[in-house]
């Protein structure tokens, strides 16, 4: 990671920190007073360790007191990654997941496939992880017992007056997102005597966690991975219509779904954020078409011309090899890219009375 020339934030100021190595992201932001929040998660490849910690690590910061705060946004393994071991290291933070998570379905659904060996998928495996934690601490009746709270669309999660107002809201899932997410699971249970399925996606992401947070004059929308969603019941669809919601704009926003057209709501753009404003976006490099593609940055380029990105969004280019094994490569296959690169880190510093200052450790770049 190259922010060696970055200091750590002063009490007043607000911090918006992205990571993505190509596949996996991980939102850091610290809301003043030295209170800290993290959504969703991903790993440092070359320690194993999560970017998150590392990065408040190295400016000295006790993730056991300054985290107030986790949340993944939903269980796919690219925003996931690392996040029991937050939950252990973070020893004061409340847990926010989706309220789809954790009812009996999802809890059967997670022990089905976790506990069945013939395939693994590293989302359930870490969920599962996080659940045991969680479920540690109970049975030992520990105060951090209590620290696990739901996230349903409108709901206020965070709230302290000190020194300025500092709130964290969910704007998703909806009641009806829920209630396809339940069926989904219950789909999807493995039935006895048959081989191990996949744990796959749901599709759309109308499940995907998506927060709302005001710090003092600043507002910041971080989109998960929310999908339009097919109905007004659903998705994006159901955030904009929504009347109880906050109904000021955002300054920064955290794109959605790596851009995809998928996640592309106009009257997002329109209704909930000011002109201009500075967009985050992480790539995702191991699907068949990268994401942001071309078209993806073209039609997001109509709302900002203030649009950074963490990583290559076409994904990296793998090692050259000899010239036999390459000639070989290039006979068998039509193409191919490395999914991950280092880190890339977007880091945007607000201050009341101030210009944002937005800096961009490479791999990541302004689009």
């Amino acid at each position: 990671m190259i922010y060696h020339n970055l200091t750590p934030p002063s009490p007043e100021e607000i911090e918006v920190s992205i990571f993505g190595p190509g596949r996996g992201e991980c939102v850091v932001l610290h809301l003043g007073q030295n209170n800290w929040i993290i959504v969703d998660s991903c790993i440092n490849r070359e320690t194993r360790e999560p970017i998150a910690l590392e990065y408040l690590k190295k400016f000295n910061i006790s993730p056991s007191t300054a985290v107030k705060l986790i949340a993944v946004t939903h269980w796919h393994d690219d925003h996931i990654q690392g996040a029991s071991k937050l939950l252990k290291e973070c020893e004061k933070a409340t847990f926010v997941c989706s309220a789809a998570f954790l009812p009996s379905e999802f809890i059967t659904f997670i022990n089905a496939f976790h506990n069945r060996s013939l395939i693994t998928n590293s989302g359930v495996d870490e969920f599962a992880e996080i659940i045991k934690t969680l479920w540690d601490e109970y049975q030992g009746r520990r105060p951090q017992a209590t620290r696990l709270s739901f996230a349903m669309a409108d709901r206020l999660l965070f709230n302290t007056q000190s020194p300025f107002s500092m709130k964290i809201y969910a704007l998703a899932p909806s009641d009806a997102a829920v209630t396809l997410a339940l069926n989904s699971f219950r789909e999807l249970f493995p039935k006895p005597n048959t081989p191990k399925r996949r744990a796959v996606a749901l599709s759309p992401n109308d499940v995907s966690v998506v927060f709302w947070v005001t710090v003092g004059e600043f507002n910041i929308l971080l989109g998960g991975d929310l999908g339009i969603g097919e109905n007004d019941s659903l998705g994006w669809r159901a955030i904009v219509k929504s009347k109880n919601r906050p109904q000021s704009k955002a300054l920064i926003v955290k794109v959605p779904h790596h851009g995809s057209k998928s996640a592309y709501y106009k009257p997002m753009w329109e209704e909930m954020t000011v002109v201009n404003p500075i967009a985050l976006v992480t790539p995702f490099s191991s699907g068949i078409k990268p994401l942001p593609s071309e078209r993806d940055i073209k039609r997001l380029k109509k709302h900002t011309n203030q649009l950074y990105c963490t990583n290559e969004p076409k994904g990296w280019k793998p090692a050259k090899r000899d010239s036999t094994s390459e000639k070989f490569i290039s006979s068998i296959i039509i193409s191919r890219r490395k999914i991950e690169g280092p880190m890339g880190h977007v880091c945007v510093r607000l201050n009341h009375g101030k210009n944002p200052q937005i800096f961009c450790f490479p791999p990541a770049r302004k689009l």
